[in-house]
């Protein structure tokens, strides 16, 4: 008992020894415990700050030292630190780097550099340098305004009430960039007919809004069958080079005014949202389609794949002012399609059709979108925690 415990004691003092004083040519010890940046997002006139802590471990007959160097997405080396070579010394740093210092012009909106942390050891021979860690941060040359905009759905009637949903997202430093937003409804012949108020804003804030307004006040003058299209303008100034820039998206939609017909939609569902090839889909909808004596008018529901082909039609409702409930199953393996990707999509839709005695008109007022596979689909990745690892290292998987 007492010689094992003496073989054990023997061990963990080898294992120290070979720890703190390495042999000359063997692998190195290397703890890094923070590389780390105030922030990841900057913009060309603000300063880096960088945290990096650790402790490096070498023989007094050898040299090793640890360097900080940043690079550019093309892997040009645009600043290094100083030579840190403190042996079996915790070492705990802070660098600044103004990124208008330097030698580097940044041309584009948004850039990537990356700062990384490197381990040098000379082995006798030659200096081997090994990459522990990075940090990447995003560098923007002025601001970066993101914007989506959608509205309730792509025909209205004339009674009918418009719901503009957007948000955006204005990134800025501090008080230095503020921007305004406008929103503008022209005709097909780009005429204004609706401005919204201004709304001003400063901030990073994820910013959500909601506007309604009623197509009747719109007043339009040849609103039957009319494309019109939303316009939105917007512009943000920066308080250091004052840009001013001019975002446009366009939603269109389309307004029917002649005809005194409407429908009152109370539900489009399907059982689930994801089936395979060989399933059926269950298709529930019920409604109230309101339209005069004179007119002819139906509903119909609607399958189509991606592009808009359509792939299968209920058959036509034409119940004038009567609550309509209804249950429908299709049959996958039916539709003249062939699934060939292991994953599709296809877009159940819900179209009303109206005729006046001139001509028929339809536009969909439902949609859902269902997803459809052909086999079982496995979704797996796998990362490291880094990409160099010494001896005694921990790799994660």
């Amino acid at each position: 008992m007492k010689r094992n415990k003496t073989i054990i004691i023997g061990l963990i003092l080898a294992t120290l020894f070979l720890v703190i004083y390495p042999k000359k040519g063997e692998a190195l010890y290397f703890n890094l415990y923070d590389l780390s940046t105030n922030k990841t997002e900057y913009y060309t006139y603000e300063t880096i700050e960088i945290h990096s802590n650790w402790t490096y471990y070498f023989s007094e007959e050898e040299f090793g030292f640890v360097q900080i160097q940043i690079f550019n997405e093309s892997g040009t080396i645009l600043w290094v630190s100083q030579e840190y070579s403190n042996r079996s010394t915790y070492m705990d740093i802070n660098l600044n780097v103004s990124l208008g210092d330097l030698n580097y012009k940044f041309d584009k909106p948004q850039d990537l550099l990356d700062v990384k942390l490197f381990i040098f050891y000379d082995d006798g021979e030659r200096i081997i340098s090994t990459f522990q860690e990075t940090v990447q941060v995003t560098i923007f040359s002025s601001g970066v305004f993101n914007f989506s905009m959608q509205i309730d759905k792509e025909s209205y009637q004339y009674y009918d009430t418009l719901i503009l949903y957007s948000s955006w997202y204005l990134l800025h430093n501090s008080i230095y960039e503020t921007a305004n937003l406008s929103f503008q409804l022209r005709d097909k012949n780009q005429n204004i007919v609706w401005i919204s108020d201004l709304f001003s804003f400063i901030g990073a804030d994820s910013c959500l809004l909601s506007i309604n307004f009623s197509i009747l006040d719109l007043e339009l003058n040849e609103s039957y069958n009319n494309f019109s299209m939303i316009a939105i303008y917007s512009n943000y100034n920066t308080f250091l080079n004052e840009n001013s820039t001019t975002i446009l998206n366009q939603v269109f939609f389309q307004i029917f005014s002649k005809n005194d017909f409407k429908i009152d939609l109370f539900d489009l569902s399907t059982d689930k949202i994801e089936y395979y090839h060989y399933e059926t889909i269950e298709i529930h909808a019920n409604w109230t389609y309101y339209y005069s004596e004179d007119e002819i008018g139906f509903v119909q529901i609607q399958i189509l794949n991606e592009p808009g082909l359509i792939l299968w039609t209920s058959q036509e409702y034409p119940n004038r002012s009567s609550y309509v409930d209804l249950n429908l199953n299709v049959s996958l393996s039916y539709l003249n399609y062939t699934f060939e990707r292991p994953q599709d999509v296809l877009d159940v839709k819900l179209y009303i059709f109206n005729d006046d005695g001139e001509q028929m008109v339809s536009f969909y007022q439902e949609s859902i979108r269902v997803k459809i596979f052909t086999s079982g689909v496995y979704n797996f990745s796998v990362q490291l925690n880094k990409d160099t690892y010494q001896y005694h290292d921990t790799c994660y998987l």
